[in-house]
């Protein structure tokens, strides 16, 4: 009995506006989301790659402490593309990246960089440590085999390669290339 008519509609103008506020909230926070998301494999992209580098440098110059930069690139993938197709390429693209996610600490980060390349950003590692992490990663790729129909399986193969900040380049694109 307190609240008139015009509290009333001032409390449902109210809670459309928050409302609306709301879903153009979520609608951005949804369209960051999927300009920093690999939509196929559901990692992050190239753009939220460099992002992720250019915070990685910059705590690597106030510590002192370099990362690696591990590039990883499947062997063989076309042939998968032009025997099976794209789609079953994309299913390899999604399980591949699964696989070589769950190598890797829950800290560590993967992108998907272009095609069938990956990129990993890896903190506090030796360089006996990457050559393990490469090893473990080659080994698990190798053993994976996506059934295709039949008796036939498609299998890829990957190639890694490692760069250190500071002693191969200080930015992303020359530890790529190293």
């Amino acid at each position: 009995r307190r609240y008139t008519d015009d509290h009333l509609r001032l409390l449902d103008t109210v809670a459309r506006l928050a409302s609306d506020a709301l879903a153009n909230a979520m609608s951005h926070a949804q369209a960051e989301s999927n300009a920093l998301t690999d939509t196929l494999t559901g990692l992050p992209n190239a753009r939220a790659m460099y992002v992720r580098f250019e915070q990685e440098a910059g705590r690597a110059r106030r510590t002192g402490r370099p990362f690696q930069v591990v590039m990883l690139d499947l062997d063989d993938f076309k042939q998968v593309n032009d025997t099976y197709g794209h789609q079953t390429g994309d299913r390899v693209l999604r399980e591949v990246g699964r696989i070589l996610h769950a190598q890797l600490r829950e800290y560590d980060f993967l992108a998907r960089y272009a095609g069938d390349e990956f990129v990993a950003i890896l903190q506090d590692l030796t360089v006996e440590q990457v050559v393990e992490l490469s090893e473990r990663i080659e080994r698990a790729v190798s053993r994976f085999a996506l059934h295709v129909r039949g008796d036939k399986h498609a299998r890829v193969g990957i190639s890694v390669g490692a760069a250190s900040y500071g002693a191969h380049g200080e930015t992303l694109d020359q530890l790529l290339i190293a």
